[in-house]
Order: C-alpha cells, then structure tokens, then sequence
C-alpha cells in the first residue's frame, strides 16, 4: 500500500512539473495572466483566470467550492487559448477568438461564447449561457436555466434539462443560427411553445422556446430553425443488422 502511494505521488508530481504554474490546495486571490504558458488548478482556486495565446493552456482537475474571493475561480477569460475542466465551480467564463473550452462537470453562473471559439458542455449545472457570432457550443448533460443563441453560432444538444432558449435573431439580419436537436423523439406544442422528448439514454427534455420581439422588426421563429437528428432504437438497430446478414447471405448464393 505505501508502494502505490508513494508512486502515485510521484507520478502527481510528474504530472504537475509539466506546467509553468500549479495552484494546489490553496485559493490564490489574484488575477494570473497567462501568455502562451500552462497552468493546472488542483483542488484550488483563483481570483481570475487570463489566458492569451494558442500555446496557452490551463487544465483543472478540480477546484473547493466556489465563494466570493474565498473558493472556486471567479472567472476566466480565455483568448485564443485552451482550457479543460474536469470538475469544479467556477462564477463565469468568456471565450474569444478560436478558444476551445471542454469542461467536464461543475457548476457555473454564466457563460459567453464569442467569435470562432468552441465549447462543450458535459454535466455542467449553469444559469445562462449566450451564444455569440460564429461560435459552436455542444450541451450533452448538467443543467440550464437560460440560453441565449445570437448571429451565427451553433448549438448541439444532446441531453441535459434546459429551461428556456430565447432567440434574439431577426428576419432583416443576414445571420443564421444553427441549431440541433440529438434526440429518440420529440413533439412541440404551439400554444405552449414547449419541446418535449427523449434524450439517448431515455430522459426526458422539456425546453420552452420564446422569440425576442420588437415593434420594428421581425423575429425568426426558433422552432422553425431546429434540425433534429434522431437517434435509433437499438432494437431498430438490431433488426437493420439482422436484414443485413440475410441480404449478404442471398448475395453468396
């Protein structure tokens, strides 16, 4: 037992000396400006999180539980750069340019998605999230009480309970939204304005879905915009193979 201990130390530090900067166990109340250099959070936490070019990297394995200038990461401004959570609170996020956020599991207040950035959500519990110009967000589990879609961007979701999704596009504006549904099924009520189905793994989603409306102008309808891409029954699955191997069968005789 102290073998495996020892060697798990050891390899946690090997680990971590692969990083310029590494706040472990501890809450640094401070801004880190990071440019093009690495940084790892393990079971710690930071003011705020500044991190400038593409070879800038910042990987947190976890982080304590968020409170104002006292725990978590109050926020993080990613330029350009890459961040990977794996677990941990943080109070919001900002992704510009072509930065690539995956974040794992946590809870967040907010979120914008800017430019040409990526990110992808996995069980992430947040309040809000705004979708801007030609960003992608994936949202594949966790919680939301808001989205936003905005200009150009992408949305995928493929599992998760969300609240409400709010569009704010215009027919006068040259801008599309992209917006997919990964589902079993579905079915959209009009008086409601409510989206119900199943997710893959059979949970069940209930989005309502409500268009910003202005006297001079008019709203897309973001039902309208929704491709939905249904995912098989595995049984379906089992007789498509089944067909099949009958056909390739016939196919030798």
């Amino acid at each position: 037992m102290k073998y495996i201990i020892i060697m798990l130390c050891l390899c946690s530090s090997i680990f971590a000396a692969n990083f310029d900067y590494v706040v472990s166990n501890e809450y640094r109340n401070e801004t880190m400006m990071l440019l093009n250099e690495s940084l790892l959070v393990e079971n710690g936490g930071v003011s705020v999180i500044k991190a400038y070019g593409n070879e800038t990297y910042v990987k947190v394995t976890s982080t304590t539980s968020y409170s104002y200038q006292e725990g978590g990461i109050g926020g993080i401004n990613i330029f350009d750069s890459k961040v990977d959570i794996d677990s941990g609170d943080v109070g919001n996020i900002i992704t510009e340019r072509s930065s690539t956020l995956i974040y794992n599991a946590g809870n967040l207040d907010w979120i914008h998605v800017k430019d040409s950035s990526t990110v992808n959500f996995h069980d992430v519990n947040f309040t809000n999230a705004h979708v801007y110009d030609n960003s992608s967000f994936h949202m594949s589990g966790g919680h939301a009480d808001y989205m936003f879609i905005l200009d150009n961007s992408s949305v995928t979701l493929s599992g998760g309970n969300i609240d409400t999704i709010r569009n704010t596009q215009f027919v006068s504006l040259s801008e599309d939204i992209s917006f997919n549904i990964i589902c079993k099924d579905w079915s959209w009520n009009d008086e409601t304005n409510m989206l119900s189905g199943h997710w893959e793994d059979d949970s069940t989603f209930n989005i309502k879905l409500t268009d910003t409306e202005w006297e001079d102008d008019t709203p897309y309808v973001l039902f309208d915009q929704i491709d939905f891409t249904i995912v098989p029954e595995p049984t379906s699955l089992t007789f498509a193979a089944i067909g099949g191997l009958i056909l390739k069968k016939r196919y030798k005789k």
